[in-house]
């Protein structure tokens, strides 16, 4: 009777433990917003919210959204931030304690009909999406969210609006030499190179559905580097029509070199990216251009070759990060007592954010690795449950057995696809400790009933 007892009591651990897996996750992030359905041109206040059972210093999270919301306004109310990104953490932030918080509130509007949807992702390559807890040590991951809005056409099937200018553009730093007109395009400004390092533009929308990109641009510490060019691309509720405002900003700490004098010449020069120079290199020409990527490369290393007693400055030239800077210059000056030259290289930016497309998951099942482009599925799903569970920033997705692809125009994105077995909620931090004691309450249960039986046989 006791030996049954015994069996009892751990098949009831067992089931405990098994069945408890599914309840056994109190860390969420989730969306709450005060109105659960919109219409084209609403805007309606959302929060961020997390719920944790342990005492966190802090939370881990990227916010945004798909092509028919507009998030702004974002405002840091929780505990667990300090006030620098959306939505972010600090390790030397006070710990706080177990409960329910509010992390974030932000403002949202409603930009075509169709689905809005709010998303939750890893902050970055580097920093998953979660709570960091009290210590500063241990970080619990969890899943992606989604959170979607009906959004209806309040306007009666009106056509959607092709106004992409702009009533103003005001610098935070110096000023347009030209006084702002929408139907202009074109500006210049002046400021330091060596003591500014970013300039930001405050916009204000004709129509208030257009949407706005790239209103920043970096600035090389550079005194050789004679303008840099700037483009704030403003796109129509349409989507279809856009104006590009160019603001030329010229270097006021720019030196100019001097007229090239005498015979001194670069005899020779290469350099370390990927990249043509037009028109080919020759010693008695000073003026080339060349095209990178702002996004990927930070830097052009030239090599030169010269005859003995040449000084050769300006070989390292640092290039602007901002996706919105169209062009920068770079200047290699030689000398040789009384004698210079300079041949300047203008780089243009073939950066094109409109085009770069990111795959996003509705399911809390489902993973993606951005860097790697892999996603994980459920093995059980069909090509067309997968298919309605994925959504992208652009492009049109295509669902095969082994890969998910983006198209785009002429450019494709492709992502790894691998079908596996997946838990249906929770933290893998938690399932895998539990699941371990499943397996030791299943051993346990077989070695005490192996006992029982071989003794009552004997």
């Amino acid at each position: 009777m006791k030996k049954r007892k015994s069996i009892n009591i751990l098949l009831i651990v067992f089931c405990l433990c098994f069945f408890g897996i599914k309840n056994a996750y109190a860390d969420t992030l989730g969306f709450t917003c005060n109105d659960a359905t919109l219409e084209v041109g609403d805007t309606t206040t959302c929060k961020v919210i997390g719920t944790t059972d342990h005492p966190s210093r802090g939370v881990v999270a990227r916010l945004g959204s798909n092509e028919n919301l507009e998030i702004s306004n974002i405002v840091n109310i929780s505990p667990f931030t300090d006030g620098s990104t959306p939505i972010y953490y600090t390790k030397t932030a006070p710990a706080a304690a177990a409960g329910d918080y509010d992390i974030v509130s932000f403002k949202v509007t409603a930009l075509s009909s169709g689905t809005g949807t709010l998303t939750l992702r890893d902050f970055s390559e580097d920093d998953g999406m979660g709570f960091i807890d009290g210590t500063g040590d241990e970080f619990y991951y969890l899943e992606a969210v989604n959170f979607d809005i009906p959004i209806t056409n309040g306007g009666g099937g009106s056509e959607p609006s092709n106004d992409s200018l702009l009533t103003s553009l005001v610098p935070n730093v110096g000023e347009l030499e030209q006084q702002f007109t929408s139907d202009n395009t074109r500006y210049s400004m002046s400021l330091d190179f060596t003591r500014i390092r970013r300039v930001s533009f405050t916009i204000t929308k004709s129509h208030p559905l257009a949407t706005v990109s790239n209103t920043e641009c970096t600035i090389p510490e550079s005194t050789t580097t004679e303008n840099i060019v700037c483009n704030i691309k403003v796109t129509a509720e349409d989507r279809v029509t856009s104006t590009t405002y160019k603001i030329t900003i010229a270097n006021s700490a720019y030196t100019p070199p001097e007229p090239p004098s005498g015979d001194i010449f670069i005899n020779r020069l290469t350099f370390d990216v990927d990249a043509v120079l037009t028109p080919i290199f020759n010693k008695n020409t000073y003026k080339y251009d060349m095209t990178v990527n702002f996004a990927n490369i930070r830097e052009i290393n030239f090599t030169t070759q010269v005859d003995d007693g040449v000084i050769v400055t300006g070989k390292k030239c640092t290039l602007p990060s901002s996706p919105s800077v169209e062009s920068t210059t770079c200047e290699i000056r030689i000398s040789k007592g009384d004698k210079n030259a300079s041949y300047k290289i203008t780089v243009y930016n073939s950066y094109k954010p409109d085009v770069q497309c990111d795959l996003i998951i509705r399911s809390n099942v489902y993973t993606i690795d951005q860097t790697k482009k892999v996603i994980k599925v459920n093995s059980e799903h069909s090509l067309e449950t997968i298919k309605s569970n994925l959504y992208s920033t652009c492009g049109e997705i295509k669902v095969y057995n082994d890969k998910v692809t983006i198209t785009d125009n002429a450019n494709t994105v492709e992502y790894k696809l691998e079908k596996i077995i997946m838990p249906k909620t929770g933290n893998n931090k938690i399932i895998y400790p539990l699941a371990i004691i499943s397996v030791l309450a299943i051993i346990a249960i077989s070695l005490v009933a192996k006992k029982y039986l071989f003794k009552n046989n004997a």
